[in-house]
């Protein structure tokens, strides 16, 4: 019976020492004195740097570096060169508006050229040369590029061009190097072409519209694929088109063209014109020369008389 009044007197001499303990050792994390910053600072939070008006006319010399615009841009003078490799510049939902020559361009004047530039989401317009102009290995996306009196946006090979919008600009909407891509994009009210592809470029589910010259203009070894050419080729020249193939070793496959000058217009050789829907094109739905083949498809039929479903949906030469 005498062990358990020891025990509680344990226990509470025990308890008694720890909290002698505490009082002698004081708080783990004491508080921070009056005026000691409590957060981390900007620079470790935003790693990018701010781009505002009073720094243009901006030259990007650092390579790797990240960038973005903090608002509205509108200037009298030039733009942003980048002058190294690998810098992006996010446009940050806002416009840049100019100016004097290229809104945002690579510094092509000595060797080597800049690369791997991606400018993104936001508006560079009004432009006395043109939007953007990039090189090689270029990325350009949610840009809409507008009233520029050059070209809208111009990239060098194997670069991307995705979600993007190139209206009423005095030469080209998109135009695109070597091996490139285009997705995704609108090309409409140009003065020239709504989207150019060189040699080799993907040209991928694109609405092109109100061009005066085409719609789309592919030289060599491009694949046009699924887009739409509505009411382009206003311009004068006849040969105008919703499509216009240049070049040799294309493939067109699966348009849309409604409403153009010509449809789909195929001036080189070795070129396939396949899956292709063409009608109330004002001249002519399709004009292909004669060295590309391919499955044109016209009008399709309204009453089904044949058991075969090729027999009801192509019409003109080389069909199943």
């Amino acid at each position: 019976m005498s062990s358990r009044p020891s025990k509680l007197r344990s226990i509470l001499a025990g308890l008694a020492c720890i909290a002698v303990a505490a009082a002698v050792a004081g708080e783990l994390e004491p508080p921070v004195p009056p005026g000691t910053p409590t957060m981390k600072p900007l620079d470790l939070v935003e790693t990018r740097r701010p781009i505002t008006a009073d720094m243009l006319p901006l030259t990007i010399a650092e390579p790797g570096t990240s960038w973005y615009l903090v608002h509205d841009i509108s200037t009298t003078g030039t733009g942003i060169t980048v002058a190294a490799d690998d810098v992006t510049i996010d446009l940050n939902g806002f416009v840049l508006a100019g100016g004097t020559g290229v809104g945002i361009r690579e510094d092509q004047s000595g060797a080597p050229f800049p690369s791997n530039t991606t400018v993104k989401n936001g508006t560079v317009r009004g432009w006395a040369s043109q939007g953007v102009r990039l090189g090689n290995n270029s990325t350009v996306t949610g840009v809409r590029a507008m009233s520029n009196k050059g070209t809208g946006i111009e990239v060098g090979g194997s670069s991307l061009v995705g979600e993007s919008i190139a209206d009423s600009n005095e030469i080209h909407g998109i135009v695109a190097g070597p091996g490139s891509v285009v997705r995704n994009c609108v090309g409409s009210y140009n003065d020239q072409n709504g989207i150019w592809g060189h040699s080799g470029v993907l040209i991928v589910h694109n609405l092109v519209t109100q061009n005066l010259r085409n719609g789309i203009r592919v030289d060599d070894a491009c694949h046009v694929l699924e887009n739409l050419a509505r009411s382009s080729s206003l311009g004068q020249g006849t040969t105008f088109s919703g499509i216009w193939v240049v070049g040799e070793r294309n493939r067109i496959e699966g348009n849309t063209l409604v409403d153009n000058r010509n449809g789909i217009t195929v001036d080189g050789s070795n070129n396939l014109v396949v899956r292709n829907s063409a009608s109330e094109n004002w001249d002519s739905n399709f004009t292909i020369s004669g060295s590309s083949t391919g499955n044109m498809v016209g009008t399709i039929r309204t009453s089904l008389t044949s058991a075969g479903p090729w027999d009801n949906l192509c019409h003109g030469f080389g069909c199943p």
